[in-house]
Protein backbone atom coordinates (compact mmCIF):
# COMPACT_ATOMS: atom_id res chain seq x y z
CA UNK A 1 0.00 0.00 0.00
CA UNK A 2 3.17 2.51 0.67
CA UNK A 3 3.45 2.98 -3.25
CA UNK A 4 -0.28 4.65 -3.43
CA UNK A 5 0.84 7.10 -0.34
CA UNK A 6 4.26 7.98 -2.43
CA UNK A 7 2.16 9.03 -5.41
CA UNK A 8 -0.09 10.82 -3.82
CA UNK A 9 -3.25 8.25 -3.48
CA UNK A 10 -5.75 8.58 -1.01
CA UNK A 11 -8.55 6.06 -0.71
CA UNK A 12 -12.00 7.53 -0.70
CA UNK A 13 -15.07 5.65 -1.06
CA UNK A 14 -15.49 6.85 -4.65
CA UNK A 15 -12.14 4.99 -5.51
CA UNK A 16 -8.86 6.52 -5.73
CA UNK A 17 -8.14 10.61 -5.06
CA UNK A 18 -4.74 11.14 -7.13
CA UNK A 19 -3.53 14.26 -5.36
CA UNK A 20 -0.81 15.32 -7.24
CA UNK A 21 -3.26 16.54 -9.98
CA UNK A 22 -4.10 20.36 -10.00
CA UNK A 23 -7.71 20.31 -9.23
CA UNK A 24 -6.94 19.95 -6.06
CA UNK A 25 -4.66 22.75 -5.63
CA UNK A 26 -7.55 24.80 -4.47
CA UNK A 27 -9.53 22.25 -3.06
CA UNK A 28 -9.64 22.85 1.21
CA UNK A 29 -11.90 20.01 2.04
CA UNK A 30 -10.79 17.12 3.97
CA UNK A 31 -9.67 13.77 1.70
CA UNK A 32 -13.02 12.73 3.07
CA UNK A 33 -15.46 14.54 5.11
CA UNK A 34 -17.01 11.49 6.84
CA UNK A 35 -13.52 10.18 7.91
CA UNK A 36 -12.06 11.17 11.70
CA UNK A 37 -8.08 10.13 11.04
CA UNK A 38 -5.85 12.44 12.12
CA UNK A 39 -5.03 13.75 8.41
CA UNK A 40 -8.52 14.29 7.26
CA UNK A 41 -9.28 16.52 10.53
CA UNK A 42 -6.52 18.86 10.34
CA UNK A 43 -4.75 18.66 6.65
CA UNK A 44 -7.10 19.97 3.72
CA UNK A 45 -6.48 18.16 -0.21
CA UNK A 46 -4.74 21.75 -1.11
CA UNK A 47 -2.38 21.60 1.32
CA UNK A 48 -1.60 17.27 0.83
CA UNK A 49 -0.96 18.33 -2.90
CA UNK A 50 1.00 21.28 -1.79
CA UNK A 51 3.34 18.44 0.26
CA UNK A 52 2.96 15.37 -1.99
CA UNK A 53 5.85 15.78 -4.07
CA UNK A 54 8.03 17.27 -1.99
CA UNK A 55 7.70 15.92 1.36
CA UNK A 56 8.33 12.68 3.26
CA UNK A 57 5.58 13.50 5.72
CA UNK A 58 2.89 13.73 3.17
CA UNK A 59 3.47 9.54 2.85
CA UNK A 60 3.14 8.60 6.46
CA UNK A 61 -0.06 11.31 6.06
CA UNK A 62 -1.78 9.41 3.83
CA UNK A 63 -0.66 6.29 4.72
CA UNK A 64 -2.95 7.35 8.28
CA UNK A 65 -6.27 8.28 6.40
CA UNK A 66 -5.21 5.28 4.20
CA UNK A 67 -4.84 2.71 6.84
CA UNK A 68 -8.01 4.25 8.91
CA UNK A 69 -10.04 3.48 5.96
CA UNK A 70 -9.57 0.25 5.29
CA UNK A 71 -9.99 -0.39 9.26
CA UNK A 72 -13.70 1.35 8.21
CA UNK A 73 -14.35 -0.49 5.15
CA UNK A 74 -13.48 -4.03 7.00
CA UNK A 75 -15.42 -3.01 9.86
CA UNK A 76 -18.16 -2.21 7.78
CA UNK A 77 -18.22 -5.49 5.90
CA UNK A 78 -18.29 -7.36 8.93
CA UNK A 79 -21.06 -5.79 10.14
CA UNK A 80 -23.00 -6.38 7.02
CA UNK A 81 -21.62 -10.04 7.49
CA UNK A 82 -23.53 -10.44 10.80
CA UNK A 83 -26.31 -8.80 9.32
CA UNK A 84 -26.74 -11.28 6.70
CA UNK A 85 -25.59 -14.60 8.59
CA UNK A 86 -28.64 -13.56 11.49
CA UNK A 87 -30.87 -12.68 8.48
CA UNK A 88 -34.37 -14.44 8.81
CA UNK A 89 -34.47 -13.89 5.08
CA UNK A 90 -31.33 -16.43 4.76
CA UNK A 91 -32.04 -18.21 6.88
CA UNK A 92 -35.56 -19.81 4.92
CA UNK A 93 -35.25 -22.65 3.53
CA UNK A 94 -38.12 -23.94 1.23
CA UNK A 95 -37.55 -27.90 1.27
CA UNK A 96 -37.26 -28.70 4.64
Amino acid sequence: MCVNQRFGVALVTTGLLQLKHQSYAEDFEPIDRTCTCSTCTQYTRAYLHTIVTHEPVACSMLTIHNVAYQVCAVATLLRCRALVSTSVIFKFNPTG
